[in-house]
């Protein structure tokens, strides 16, 4: 090559090298001196979150486009002024403004997604300096609704808890773009519907807000279940907050309490407890014990609520007897009772579209003591989830079939087409179906005349049992006088439709979960059933019991005994009592009366239902 062409070019690629350089450096130069600054807005379009939908498509959350309000200090003239005029109008000191704008900064968030018409009161300051830019902001419609599912976004709608965080990937995709007329592009985020529904979900929250605060429960939860399917219909939690404003936040209301946390169930694990005793020897149906009010396992005293005397199975689980179980389970192999707890799916996750989920703690039988077996049968020495007590429960509604929870029904692409269904995830047959249709009449006992006897509906045959756990301190180290309070019911028996567990973390009094829990299933059912187009049933009531002194004084504290009465007696009776205690009553059928609901002795309480049923005797 020329020697001289070669020093040509790069004499000419030193000079258009130096060039480029000396204009990249005069610019950077006049951008970092310079007092202006344009900050444009993106290029490419913010993903609007998408939707989160209940299984109707009632809109949960959705994002709305919001302004944001930023200053560039150095174009601003009198910053103390605009300080105190800026500061009422973002909710914000104006000493707080002042500092922000002080910093020797080109740009300073002021306030992102301003409340209102805050954007129009500012500009109408005109104020030299201040900028906005567009962004969207999450709002969630019905206010607490479901918030403990919902979750909630930061700041930058990167999801934080709940649903929003599980699905942030798919609520955030880059779905599509739309044209609109007031700006050029949207481009949409995918929207995610869920097997909630709004009716039962804000049923199950009142009535739970309603019941924790009336008892001054720490915490509480309700959660509904389909039982054909494993969906989750509602999903209550107190306290909850509202995920649009942080002023309601606090640690305790944003744990989704039926997910993350777990406890002892108590007595609603003496229904696992006879499911393994049925699939080992259904003859156990047939079995009587002496219950004298306590038993001894070892060096450990285990006490009853009263002495039973002779009692047989079904009473056993009627009235929740505790030496009952426990001197029927001695036969049974440790092993059994574990088979039979991890089919159910006790000490590990349900694998529900949710974050957090706790496995709940179940030892394998070489970690037991000797005392274990008996501990555990009657719900101690083990801990649970809610869900995880609801879907085995549903397992037995369900003639036996577990179906895994889930709260996601489908998946939606910006235009709201369905891109991904879910569906029902089957464990198969954790029991037979015998013995699940066993287990769902000994449940109905509960609610009829046992423990569970709060819970009775007035349209509907109830099965369902009731736990009260004591909080075991582990300061002291042992078992306090606090408890935790559960129900857990099926309705209606003839064909299950629903499983719901009410949990009340801490009742004032250590009430029992018959007392506070109850209740609250049958106010919740009596309200959904016939929503969801569940036709009521004719009740069967129960024998009539004759034999009672009848001309006892009326303890205006407790109720009383109606069986064998006549209604016109049953009538002077009650409108004795509603001079003291303000009750209501309901009457079925003709004739004498041969159940009633609530069972006599029961505490009378204002405001509560009686329900006589009435009929010819045999």
């Amino acid at each position: 090559m020329n020697q001289k062409v070669f020093k040509g070019r790069v004499i000419a690629s030193a000079i258009i090298i130096i060039g480029v350089s000396l204009i990249f450096f005069i610019r950077l130069f006049s951008l970092h001196f310079s007092p202006k600054l344009t900050v444009a807005d993106r290029k490419k379009p913010e993903v609007r979150r998408g939707l989160i939908k209940d299984h109707n498509g009632y809109i949960l959350a959705m994002s709305i486009r919001s302004e944001s309000l930023f200053a560039n200090p150095g174009e601003m003239d009198d910053r103390a002024a605009a300080a105190r005029l800026i500061g009422p109008i973002i909710g914000v000191p104006p000493q707080w403004v002042l500092e922000r704008i002080s910093q020797e900064k080109k740009f300073v968030w002021l306030r992102r997604k301003l409340p209102g018409d805050a954007a129009d009161r500012i500009r109408a300051l005109n104020i030299r300096g201040l900028y906005f830019r567009n962004e969207y902001k999450r709002v969630y419609p019905h206010g607490d609704l479901a918030a403990n599912v919902l979750g909630l976004v930061g700041i930058d709608n990167r999801g934080l808890e709940g649903i929003e965080f599980y699905f942030n990937g798919i609520l955030s995709a880059k779905e599509e773009i739309r044209s609109a007329s007031d700006i050029d592009e949207i481009v949409m985020g995918r929207n995610v519907n869920l097997t909630i529904d709004r009716f039962i979900q804000y049923t199950a929250q009142k009535e739970l807000d309603a019941a924790a605060l009336a008892c001054n429960a720490k915490q509480g939860a309700v959660v509904v279940m389909d039982v054909k399917t494993g969906k989750i219909l509602a999903m209550a939690k107190y306290p909850s907050f509202n995920p649009g404003d942080r002023s309601t936040l606090t640690g305790e209301a944003l744990r989704n309490f039926a997910v993350i946390d777990s406890f002892e169930p108590g007595s609603t694990m003496k229904i696992i407890s006879l499911a393994c005793m049925l699939e080992n020897d259904p003859s156990v149906l047939n079995k009587w014990v002496t219950c004298s009010g306590s038993i001894v396992i070892g060096d450990t005293t285990i006490n009853c609520p009263r002495s039973h005397g002779n009692i047989g199975m079904p009473d056993i689980i009627r009235y929740s007897c505790n030496v009952g179980i426990i001197e029927s389970m001695k036969k049974y192999s440790k092993e059994s009772l574990y088979k039979t707890l991890d089919s159910f799916g006790f000490g590990k996750r349900t694998g529900i579209e949710l974050p957090g989920e706790f496995d709940g703690i179940l030892r394998p039988p070489p970690a037991w003591s000797g005392l274990s077996k008996y501990s555990i049968s009657i719900g101690y020495e083990m801990s649970v989830t809610s869900l995880q007590l609801v879907s085995a429960f549903a397992a037995i509604a369900n003639g036996g079939v577990y179906n895994s929870p889930s709260i996601i029904e489908s998946i939606e692409n910006g235009s709201g087409d369905i891109i991904q269904e879910f569906y029902p995830r089957s464990r198969g047959k954790v029991v037979s179906e015998k013995t699940a249709r066993t287990l769902l009449q000994l449940m109905q006992g509960v609610v009829r005349d046992g423990t569970g006897a709060r819970a009775g509906s007035r349209y509907y045959a109830v099965a369902g049992k009731t736990g009260t756990s004591q909080k075991y301190s582990r300061r002291g180290g042992s078992y306090s006088d606090r408890s935790m309070s559960s129900f857990i019911g099926i309705a209606p028996v003839s064909d299950p439709s629903l499983c719901m567990l009410i949990v009340l973390d801490d009742p004032g009094g250590s009430e029992s979960g018959g007392e506070v829990a109850a209740p609250v299933f049958a106010r919740i059912i009596d309200r959904v059933l016939p929503q969801m187009g569940v036709k009521g049933e004719v009740l069967k009531a129960a024998a009539p019991l004759f034999s009672r002194d009848r001309s006892r004084n009326i303890d205006v504290r407790l109720m009383p005994d109606f069986r064998g009465r006549t209604l016109e007696e049953s009538v002077y009776i009650l409108t004795k009592i509603q001079k003291q205690v303000s009750i209501e009553y309901a009457v079925q059928g003709t004739g004498k009366v041969q159940s009633q609901k609530p069972v006599p002795g029961t505490a009378l309480r204002h405001n509560d239902t009686l329900v006589l049923y009435l009929g010819d005797q045999d």
